[in-house]
């Protein structure tokens, strides 16, 4: 979910599934980046992983 006004920009996900060291934002002039991944240990039924990447477009006044 996306808020954006005037006055603030602000980005909301559910990323309970991952823990916050498995969770990575970076950002540059022009996006915000947000990158999860989480990996499991492989078992006799296969390998399991889950991941997710968001990319934002920043409002064209951004102060980072």
């Amino acid at each position: 979910q996306v808020h954006n006004t005037d006055k603030e920009f602000r980005i909301r996900m559910d990323l309970h599934q991952f823990r916050p060291e498995e969770v990575k934002i970076t950002s540059d002039n022009e996006k915000i980046t947000i990158n999860a991944k989480h990996e499991e240990k492989q078992d006799n039924h296969g390998f399991v992983s889950r991941e997710i990447t968001r990319i934002y477009k920043l409002p064209d006044v951004s102060i980072l």
